[in-house]
């Protein structure tokens, strides 16, 4: 078995299995006069059965683009990992290396009209080619031509590897990513980072926002309750998420709940559904945020992904 890949999966389960699903079942009251909001409804949060993150949709699978995190705290923006959601995949079953080279190819493809309206984007150029990809060991090593390791600037590498790795490992049998040049050996470090080793989603911290939504993504149609899923480290490790709808140029609050994962320091995973009001369909938005405010008062890392309400 590869070196880290026992630790890896050991640190992982005892990392699921420290982590409680759920949240402070309450009401998220804003005051409408000072802010324009309609009053949310009473939300909760309910815990469900954890589920691997690949498996979103059905026989669909998870590919990560990059959309501008802003901390708000006098750091210019840059790129964190942002996941979409594909249909296609091959029938349940297939070896990992199948579902991984599909999942290598729509990430390829880069993100749909609807995922760039929403702000997502790539490190990836479109004629990006992956020459081969295996899994064995819950290692899938992925072999690529100089061009990938290469860059205008060292900014460039980091995001781009983080979404392959969160690409990859999204599916339940890939704990790591080792990456290999055309000659089939592994890339001189680059960028700071060590291409000898296998990378998992551990070493792109960096790439890796506070609130990472992972299911629905960008432009997923669904239906009431929302079921979100996701991993965060966050302030006392809580946060908010709350579904929003403008409605005759009045932002409304359908939904709300706030959630309870591991604790500052620590990233937990979040699986929680949120019920919203009735009758509630068309265009909406799925909201994160720290419950931690910035010096003005506003809540901290807030994140949108645009959804579609189905009565």
């Amino acid at each position: 078995m590869h070196r880290g890949v026992v630790g890896r999966r050991l640190r992982r389960d005892v990392f699921r299995a420290w982590v409680w699903i759920g949240g402070i079942a309450g009401l998220v009251l804003l005051a409408a006069s000072a802010v324009g909001i309609a009053a949310q409804p009473r939300a909760s949060a309910t815990p469900v059965a954890a589920t691997p993150a690949a498996a979103a949709g059905g026989n669909g699978f998870s590919v990560y683009f990059l959309r501008p995190f802003n901390s708000g705290a006098n750091i210019s923006p840059f790129d964190v990992v942002a996941a979409a959601q594909r249909d296609a995949a091959p029938p349940p079953g297939e070896e990992p290396g199948a579902l991984a080279t599909a999942a290598l190819s729509a990430l390829v493809a880069g993100p749909n009209a609807i995922e760039r309206e929403a702000g997502l984007t790539t490190k990836l150029p479109p004629d990006q080619a992956f020459t081969a990809v295996t899994v064995a060991d819950g290692v899938a090593t992925v072999t690529a031509p100089a061009a990938f390791f290469a860059g205008e600037t060292d900014a460039e590498l980091p995001p781009r590897l983080a979404q392959v790795v969160f690409t990859l490992t999204a599916i339940p049998a890939i704990d790591e990513v080792l990456f290999l040049g055309e000659g089939g050996e592994p890339p001189a470090a680059s960028a700071g980072i060590d291409l000898t080793a296998a990378l998992g989603r551990d070493d792109f911290a960096a790439q890796t926002p506070p609130i990472l939504i992972e299911s629905p993504a960008a432009g997923a149609a669904v239906t009431n309750p929302v079921r979100v899923r996701g991993t965060a480290n966050t302030v006392e490790g809580s946060f908010q998420l709350q579904v929003e709808q403008t409605v005759d140029g009045q932002v409304v609050i359908l939904g709300a709940t706030g959630v309870q994962t591991a604790g500052s320091g620590t990233r937990g995973a979040f699986d929680v559904v949120i019920e919203l009001s009735a009758s509630a369909a068309g265009p909406a938005r799925l909201v994160s945020f720290q419950v931690a405010r910035n010096i003005e008062g506003d809540p901290i890392d807030r994140a949108e992904v645009p959804i579609v309400l189905r009565p």
